[in-house]
């Protein structure tokens, strides 16, 4: 049935009740994003205990050469890693080896270094504070390069762009399509931990990743505060709006109407709520100084709604998106990934730090995913799509200064290469990656293995890059 039918079916004020609603743009939030929530499980409330975590999901969109990103530094696997990327002067993507940032382990061992911009990302791992995680990919079971293809190990259509953000946010792997993502699959079971607010939160656009089975995210401006369409703080608009919020509580028989009615009085209700934080002051986006890159802009604004949870009705699990794009270097990647790996780590380090202001780097965790890395075999200058690469996790929680997973044997056509020109057969899934991350926001094994649907799969569910 369309609008304009049901609009027939139904008495003059209510047809008004719906002009009123498309006047004032449910879309200003997201229309589905204020779906009735799941009551939190017995399960997770036991594990919550009252204390406040959480997940600050960072997509590097295009494919992230994670081979520039963390380079093995020993003198054999530097030199191999040299000879192979080429000299940036004849069109390689080699870095020179005195320009690398050093990450020595709790041993004291440098066996792998950071990309030169990624200084303040280096100082994270020497206090203990960031972790790296090898070699993850989208894998549905465990294989090896002669059974990867035949054994069903392997999701559809690799290697492109939009089906591996789909399987990397959905992981729903054996299918080109997802309902849902496994953070907004973490959230249906948050149920109220959100508090006024639901817990899933995109600084980022509507996006898959925060998308639940039950619930959906709620998606938030980069800066600023959030504007309902059509009426602004003006007197004459104002009235407007108390005359629309007055005429959606007249109630109706009609199922439909009545629904539209409350999800819209909720809207507006969360957009008084979230404003005065959004565009209020704070003291703890003092510690991104001048920064005013996008990755910098959507980590202040989650640092405001930290800052101010108490607002919010004291949520005690936030599951947080934001996005870093321009990672697909066909061509132009040394200064491309030069530039957007340093914005990176700014704005990770002085997030980092501003949750350090707030007093919960123990209470905040922040990671990485993207497409997929890029071959290790350059190409004019860039280099093409891959499988598994590798990614960073930050916070007071993660027992750093560590690496986790295998690092890939780095020989075109090896064992570790799908290709002869170094794609990368992940050793970790990434079921195995979030099922680690949410079991330290408190889901149980049963839950766990409800959100990842691959994970049975494997015989490690915890990877131990977080303290209990």
């Amino acid at each position: 049935m369309t609008i304009d039918q049901l609009q027939t079916l139904e008495q003059p004020g209510r047809r008004k009740a719906l002009g009123a609603l498309s006047a004032l743009g449910v879309s200003a939030l997201g229309f589905s994003s204020l779906v009735p929530r799941l009551a939190m499980s017995n399960a997770v409330a036991a594990n919550v205990g009252g204390e406040y975590r959480a997940l600050v999901c960072v997509f590097l969109f295009g494919g992230n050469d994670s081979n520039n990103m963390i380079v093995p530094f020993t003198t054999a696997a530097y030199n191999n890693y040299a000879t192979v990327r080429g000299a940036q002067s004849a069109g390689g993507l080699a870095l020179p080896q005195a320009s690398l940032l050093p990450i020595a382990d709790r041993q004291a061992q440098a066996n792998y270094a950071l990309h030169p911009q990624m200084a303040g990302l280096q100082d994270l791992w020497n206090q203990g504070k960031m972790a790296t995680l090898f070699n993850v990919g989208s894998l549905i079971k465990p294989a090896n390069k002669s059974n990867y293809q035949t054994t069903g190990a392997a999701p559809p259509n690799l290697f492109s762009h939009e089906d591996q953000q789909r399987q990397f946010q959905g992981m729903r792997l054996n299918s080109l399509t997802a309902p849902s993502g496994w953070g907004g699959r973490i959230a249906d079971r948050m149920g109220n931990a959100g508090g006024a607010t639901p817990v899933a939160l995109s600084i980022a656009g509507n996006n898959l990743f925060l998308t639940g089975d039950a619930t959906s995210l709620v998606a938030l401006p980069q800066t600023g505060s959030i504007a309902i369409n059509g009426f602004s703080s003006s007197n004459t608009d104002q009235a407007r709006l108390a005359a629309v919020k007055q005429l959606l509580g007249t109630g109706s028989d009609a199922v439909m109407v009545s629904t539209l009615g409350g999800l819209e009085n909720r809207t507006i209700a969360l957009t008084q709520t979230l404003n005065p934080i959004l565009s209020g002051p704070s003291a703890a986006i003092s510690a991104f100084g001048a920064q005013n890159t996008s990755i910098a802009n959507q980590l202040k604004q989650i640092t405001k709604l930290i800052e101010h949870r108490a607002e919010l009705g004291g949520p005690t699990r936030q599951i947080f998106f934001v996005s870093h794009g321009g990672f697909d270097t066909h061509s132009n990647q040394i200064a491309t990934q030069s530039r957007l790996l340093g914005e990176l780590s700014a704005a990770l380090t002085s997030f980092y730090n501003a949750t350090a202001l707030l007093g919960v780097t123990n209470n905040v965790t922040t990671f990485t995913l993207s497409d997929f890395t890029r071959t290790f075999k350059p190409a004019n200058g860039g280099s093409d799509h891959a499988w598994g690469g590798h990614h960073l996790i930050v916070g007071g929680a993660v027992n750093g200064q560590s690496t986790y997973g295998t690092f890939p044997r780095q020989t075109l056509g090896g064992p570790d290469d799908v290709s002869t020109e170094g794609r990368w057969l992940p050793t970790t899934a990434i079921d195995q990656y979030g099922a680690t991350l949410a079991k330290w926001m408190g889901l149980t094994p049963a839950e766990l293995n409800g959100v990842f649907p691959n994970l049975a799969n494997f015989g490690v569910k915890d990877l131990g890059f977080l303290a209990a």
